[in-house]
């Protein structure tokens, strides 16, 4: 086949447009750091970063969610141990109280330290976290525990659970749900009643019944217990979020590494490339100048 002037000069052309086609593409990625800047400039690498992209949502919204919960879980445990802390300084008074050599006047005096004790712990039965009472499931808004029938000198004569009976779930992994806050009286009041065995020490220390305080050092003992299993299972809860966390964020972090594989620049090569494009445009610059089409003057 005859190669024609006309053939050369598409030939060149052609590869003209190649190259300044490929430096402009080199130039963006350099300037933007990005070698994906439109879907079609890697198809298959665009489709795996989109995927993964969306895994990564995914998984960082449960990452939060699971650090929200760890949040509550640790004002849960912090309240817990508080009232545990509350509780035996009410079985030491009890055990003073029970004690035959105290009288009327020793009792109703370790019974106003006790109410004082009635009140802090309702405070510690109402803990915040994250904007709500966490202590009254779904009812964040409402006060968990709420002192009712004072008398005259402000003494409740008990105290009730007004928060919700049902716990809030999140989702803390892609197939796996936690709760956001608790369910009080599950978690305050199990074999025992803690308020109305407190409440019920008052009175008897009050009304100097002896054989009465000494049987509620017993139900004060069920409750330390509910209150220390209590603890047992948010800690236990605890170690299993901050578990997850910590899969989640190896999760996300090899994906984020890969979408920063696929996409991201690596300018050093880029460079290079630029460069020897660079070059062998100018090669074919060379070779168009000095290739002219022939004129009758090349006949005379």
């Amino acid at each position: 086949m005859r190669v024609t002037q006309d053939m050369m000069d598409r030939d060149l052309l052609y590869y003209m447009a190649q190259r300044l086609d490929t430096l402009e593409r080199l130039n963006e990625q350099i300037s933007s750091g990005r070698k994906l800047n439109r879907f079609s400039d890697d198809v298959p690498a665009a489709s795996e970063t989109m995927v993964l992209g969306q895994e990564n949502t995914q998984l960082n919204t449960c990452l939060r969610n699971a650090v929200e919960v760890t949040t509550m879980l640790q004002a849960a445990t912090s309240a817990l141990q508080e009232t545990s802390t509350a509780i035996t300084r009410v079985k030491e008074l009890a055990v003073q109280g029970a004690t035959g050599t105290y009288g009327a006047l020793e009792r109703r005096t370790i019974a106003e330290e006790v109410n004082q004790l009635v009140g802090t712990l309702v405070e510690l039965a109402n803990p915040k976290a994250l904007g709500g009472y966490i202590f009254s499931g779904q009812a964040t808004a409402t006060a968990s525990f709420v002192p009712v029938d004072t008398d005259a000198d402000g003494k409740a004569d008990q105290v009730e659970y007004r928060g919700d009976s049902v716990s809030t779930q999140v989702k803390i992994a892609p197939f796996m749900t936690g709760e956001s806050n608790l369910v009080g009286n599950k978690l305050l009041q199990g074999e025992g009643d803690l308020f109305g065995t407190v409440i019920a020490l008052r009175k008897a220390l009050e009304n100097n019944d002896q054989l009465q305080i000494q049987d509620l050092i017993t139900d004060l003992d069920t409750s330390d217990q509910d209150i220390r299993e209590s603890l047992s299972r948010l800690g236990g809860r605890q170690n299993e979020i901050e578990t997850l966390a910590n899969s989640l964020q190896t999760f996300s972090q090899v994906n984020t590494d890969r979408i920063s594989e696929l996409g991201d620049t690596d300018v050093m090569e880029a460079t290079m490339y630029f460069t020897r494009e660079k070059t062998a445009l100018q090669n074919i610059m060379q070779i168009a100048a000095s290739s002219t089409r022939p004129s009758i003057l090349d006949y005379l």
